[in-house]
């Protein structure tokens, strides 16, 4: 596991971090494109709704950029 997957796990299972780190963290930290869109929805998410998306939650914004699959969150 990279960084960058630890960096996302965390975001998505750890409210304390994702809270304390998220409004410092950029899109171009993730060189994996599936990785940068996986982050891309988790801020898009937080600056709307000032919270953490579920898995789920995620995976329908994902899903709703209609060009990727359920692989992206499974991780």
């Amino acid at each position: 596991m990279n960084i960058e997957s630890t960096i996302l796990s965390n975001l998505l299972h750890n409210e304390e971090y994702a809270r304390k780190v998220i409004v410092f963290l950029k899109d171009e930290y993730f060189q994996d494109h599936t990785e940068r869109v996986v982050f891309s929805e988790m801020q898009k998410f937080y600056a709307k709704y000032n919270d953490v998306p579920s898995r789920e939650a995620l995976q329908i914004a994902i899903d709703e950029r209609g060009r990727y699959t359920g692989k992206v969150v499974n991780r």
